[in-house]
């Protein structure tokens, strides 16, 4: 594309591959322009080839909080589809394809606001492009890191939004990176009249009727926690987490409603007023319908019958009111009509199945047990797993009730098989009906072969094996509420008009079985899509085939543009392939597929710079490693360290759990926070067990108050990083419990001391080493200080929240930090002799964990002991102008803080004459310090530090940093050990070390380092 200029951009607009025929696309907004299409040959004569069947439509797109499809003419004559990389113009349902194609699938469309610069936005799961017409020139804005999960408009940016909880703000209509606005925005939308409404990620609503140059706070006027802001109908909305609604008035009033106006997509088809069903008719059609003619389908919902016109979606005719509305129903053909099995979420009455429908009097002609399993086949035999009537009945595996041709139903039971070596008890893996009534099941263990379920007669299949094998789908009890998934009827067997057995497996592929009993596997190896003697399969290099016969004979199809789609369902009336609908089972033959260049790739988000820290080695790597034994790595402590194992005791059990250095997040999915071979601490000593439900020490005293484990663990930022250890005693833990008002028994119900994770302590001194602590679900709060008993409390809660950070602020007391993972809403509380305290709460108004920073926040500590919040938004970029990091306090506005450009050691004389700064530990999603020495590259992985961090400057007082991988050499191998740089400042220069601690072997080497920018 790069060396075509404007011939790409013409065609991009232009030059449309029409599914379905010839389409006008102009619209509201679109340029007067030429449409360039491909004639065509005409036959020779004065009469013209008849059109070819309309075999593909764009589908009904999914409504998941975002849309992909943009409403183009007021009146819905003309809308635009984004269908995996296609655009597609859709114009009374016929669809006009973009040429060009994004780098993957696009995810959502909207219509870009005039004031920003008017035209169309699209992104994909990572990439952000503008068109000035729907179907134009794909002009790609910027590609980031991190999944995106949404995108809003601003009043002067468009704000980008990733599922990690980072975001970004971009200028449209160049794509530049701009400031984020207004400070700490987790949710915007604005109108062009200057209207904006945003809710920051400390649930303050702000609004604004200036285009953003002023913003007033008025969140007093919330009655519950903001939830969304959103446009609608032309009008600005919040939503609170109870569902009611404030519209933003144009000259600045809040009106309050109690319910909120929904959210509703645009619609691809207008909804008729008759239909009831949250699905479109047509995906409905294509996933439970059954085709009556080449142009109708018949549609059970909601109680009412339908038909539906599948070129149009539109309803011919429908009769209401006959069946229970709550039922969901698939359709089966027979001969003369077409049956629906039906079942209702949380009935106690069974599965039941309805007749009559083709003569438009829909009657529940059967009502079964509940459990039943239901198989059709390809001529409309019907049957079900189990008795007619009550589940009480007789039977078991081996009966069936089975449907009649005049409609009643008969039930049958195999007590055995007749077999060449007599009667023989068989296990019936599924049955296989016939219109006739007669019914044989497939034996999948042993003798495989079909017993006859009326007369008993067995016959053995030649190569059944497969059966065995999980080849047969087994009989399983009917879902008690279909909704997208797996099929009420099984249609995966059935018998030709030639009376040859096929069927597909559940392994893949299809077999025949002759009348002989011969097995005969489909040389056809396809990702097959079935629907009784219907199904497409998808070859490797992506043509479609489809079969009408049930695998026995296939041809290649024509694919839907693009050749994207995904396999939801099949129908004999045609299919539902995501972005596409297959009408019909024509065999249209296979064409070439157009040529569709790709939009030019996309610059990766413009980042800002990390400091830069150049580095040498100032010694050799001392290395020591404990050998392995037969029970390695049980045996491995931390470091060069042994510890016991039970040797095949009966009567001893050891406890072991390995903590990995890293970093955590409550909210946010941080698993590759730092390798798995560094570790911080191994906790070990005597397991556990129960006994009569009562906690059992499984060492020589079993009493579980003399519990004792013992923790080796490195302190966070310590260069010199020796092994420390200390003891979790149970004794304590119930004397904490006692404080707290936590019964004994409470306390011994499990295993108090399972611990995940430990996390620093930002100590009172700032030239010290880090301290730990340790959280678990049960509410245990255990904090480490160097080789010492550990100080213990039991937190009574009523949430799950987990810990995020911890400060000292006295010399036996500790603030922590924990947050709940499921609203991002953080609790603050004190550790001391007393017990715990509670303090006060971080964000208190937030519902929705998406709008949790992307970094953990870190609880600091002020110049006069105050306590406060240092949110770090911008994730894996260093805080900056353009996204600042935040000072949160509970009882004044949020404080815009220094950019990590400003950082230096907090031993200069800048940092000592800094009176306002907040000490705090913070994690981040990825390093901003970067190691410029190539044999030292810095992993991609997240890093944390100590600082005293006030609006004028960063003052680093340490750090944790991933570099290379060390690789230590054993007696017979070479291992792998992540190491971590750690720098910690003091009165002088900063020491540094490289270090890595792992199980049974440790490596430490100084270095020199030296920071610059």
């Amino acid at each position: 594309m790069s060396g075509q200029g404007t011939t790409t951009a013409t065609r991009s607009i232009g030059a449309l591959l029409l599914v379905g025929g010839v389409v006008a696309c102009g619209y509201e907004g679109a340029r007067p322009r030429s449409v360039a299409t491909r004639a065509k040959p005409q036959p020779q004569g004065d009469v013209a080839a008849p059109p070819r069947p309309l075999q593909y439509v764009v589908s009904d797109p999914p409504w998941r909080g975002r849309t992909s499809l943009v409403r183009l003419r007021a009146d819905g004559s003309a809308v635009g589809v984004a269908v995996d990389k296609l655009r597609v113009v859709v114009r009374r349902n016929v669809a006009a394809v973009a040429v060009e194609t994004s780098e993957e699938p696009i995810e959502a469309a909207l219509k870009i606001p005039e004031r920003l610069g008017g035209g169309f936005l699209f992104y994909t799961s990572h990439i952000v492009y503008r068109a000035d017409t729907f179907e134009g020139a794909l002009r790609p804005m910027a590609k980031v890191r991190e999944r995106i999960a949404a995108v809003s408009f601003a009043p002067k940016s468009l704000i980008v939004r990733a599922h990690s909880g980072e975001r970004w703000a971009l200028s449209l209509p160049s794509g530049a990176r701009v400031a984020v606005e207004p400070l700490g925005v987790a949710d915007v939308e604005a109108l062009d009249d200057g209207r904006a409404l945003a809710f920051t990620d400390q649930g303050k609503l702000l609004a604004s009727t200036d285009g953003g140059a002023h913003w007033n706070d008025v969140t007093a006027q919330l009655r519950a926690s903001p939830e969304r802001v959103h446009v609608f109908d032309g009008e600005l909305w919040v939503v609170d987490s109870g569902g009611a609604g404030m519209r933003l008035e144009p000259g600045g009033l809040l009106s309050w409603f109690d319910k909120a106006p929904p959210q509703k997509p645009p619609e691809l088809r207008p909804k008729d007023p008759r239909w009831h069903g949250s699905e479109p008719p047509l995906r409905l059609a294509f996933r439970v319908g059954a085709a009556v003619d080449d142009m109708t389908a018949l549609v059970l919902n909601a109680g009412d019958l339908f038909r539906i016109d599948t070129r149009t979606g539109e309803i011919s005719s429908v009769v209401p009111g006959r069946l229970p509305p709550d039922a969901a129903c698939e359709a089966v053909a027979t001969s003369n009509d077409v049956l629906f099995v039906c079942s209702t979420r949380g009935s106690s009455s069974g599965p039941f199945v309805v007749s009559r429908t083709t003569a438009g009097e829909p009657i529940i002609e059967h009502t079964l047990p509940p459990g039943a399993t239901f198989y059709a086949s390809d001529d409309g035999g019907l049957a079900a797993d189990g008795p007619c009537g009550s589940a009480n009945a007789a039977g078991g595996a081996s009966v069936v009730c089975v449907r009649q041709p005049g409609g009643s139903w008969q039930e049958l039971e195999v007590g055995s098989a007749a077999t060449d070596a007599g009667a023989t008890s068989v296990e019936v893996a599924r049955w296989i009906p016939r219109a006739d009534g007669s019914v044989v099941g497939l034996v999948a263990t042993g003798t495989p072969g079909i017993v006859d379920a009326r007369t008993g007669a067995f016959r053995s299949i030649d190569g059944g094996e497969v059966f065995g094998s999980g080849g047969v789908r087994r009989k399983r009890p009917l879902p008690s509420y279909r909704y997208r998934g797996g099929s009420q009827v099984d249609r995966t067997w059935s018998f030709s008009a030639g009376g040859v057995l096929r069927g597909w497996l559940t392994t893949g592929g299809s077999v025949e079985v002759s009348d002989d009993g011969r097995l005969r596997r489909s040389p056809y190896n396809f990702d097959v899509l079935p629907a009784g003697a219907f199904a497409l399969g998808r070859a490797s290099d992506g043509r479609l085939y489809q079969t009408t016969d049930h695998g026995g004979t296939w041809t290649e199809v024509t694919a839907p543009p693009g050749r994207a789609y995904s396999a939801e369902g099949c129908t004999s009336a045609g299919c539902d392939l995501g972005g596409w609908y297959r009408v019909g089972w024509s065999p249209s033959p296979p064409e070439p597929e157009p040529e569709r260049p790709q939009a030019k790739l996309a610059p990766e988000m413009a980042s800002t710079p990390a400091l830069q820290l150049a580095c040498r080695p100032a010694g050799p790597a001392a290395v020591r490693t404990t050998k392995r034994t037969d029970a390695s790595p049980d045996d491995l402590g931390l470091g060069d360290a042994r510890l016991p194992t039970a040797a095949g005791s009966t009567t001893v059990d050891y406890h072991r759990q390995t903590i990995p250095v890293g970093i955590f997040s409550p909210v946010h999915d941080l698993s590759s926070s730092g390798g798995d071979t560094a570790m911080r601490a191994i906790i070990s000593g005597y397991q556990t067990s129960f006994d009569s439900g009562a906690l059992v020490v499984q060492g020589p005293n079993k009493n579980p108050l003399a519990l004792r484990r013992q923790i080796a663990w490195v302190a966070p930022f310590d260069p010199l990083a020796p092994v420390r250890k200390a003891t979790l005693a149970m004794a304590d833990v119930a004397n904490a419990g006692r404080v707290a008002g936590v019964p004994l028994d409470e306390i011994l119900t499990d295993d108090m001391f399972t611990l995940e994770r430990l996390l620093p302590v930002t100590p009172v001194d700032p030239a010290a080493p880090g301290e730990g602590i340790l959280h678990n679900a049960a509410g245990l709060v255990a904090i480490i200080r160097g080789n010492d008993r550990v100080r213990v409390a039991v937190r009574k809660s009523n949430n799950e929240a987990l810990v995020a950070s911890a400060v000292a602020i006295g010399p036996d007391e500790v603030a922590v930090l924990e947050v709940e993972p499921s609203t991002g809403v953080g609790h603050v509380f004190r550790v001391g002799a007393g017990g715990v305290v509670d303090l006060f709460d971080v964000s208190p108004q937030m519902s929705d964990p998406l709008f949790y920073p992307a970094n953990p926040d870190a609880l600091a500590i002020g110049p006069k002991g105050d306590l406060a919040v240092v949110r770090t938004s911008s994730g894996a970029d260093p805080a900056s102008e353009l996204d600042p990091a935040l000072l949160i306090t509970p009882t004044a506005a949020a404080v815009r803080l220094a950019p990590w450009s400003t950082a230096v050691w907090a031993a200069d004389a800048a940092c000592r004459a800094d009176t306002q700064g907040y000490r705090a530990t913070v994690q981040v999603a990825a390093p901003w310090i970067k190691v410029t020495s190539p044999e030292l590259r810095v992993e991609p992985t997240p890093m944390m530090a100590r600082v005293k961090w006030s609006p004028t400057r960063v003052c680093v007082e340490a750090f944790e940093v991933r570099v290379a991988s060390a690789h230590p050499r054993l007696k017979d191998e070479t291992v792998e050990l992540d190491t971590w740089l750690v720098a910690r400042a003091s009165a002088g220069a900063p020491s540094f070390a490289r270090v890595g601690i792992g199980e049974g072997l440790e490596t430490r080497q100084p270095m020199q380092c030296t920071l610059s920018r």
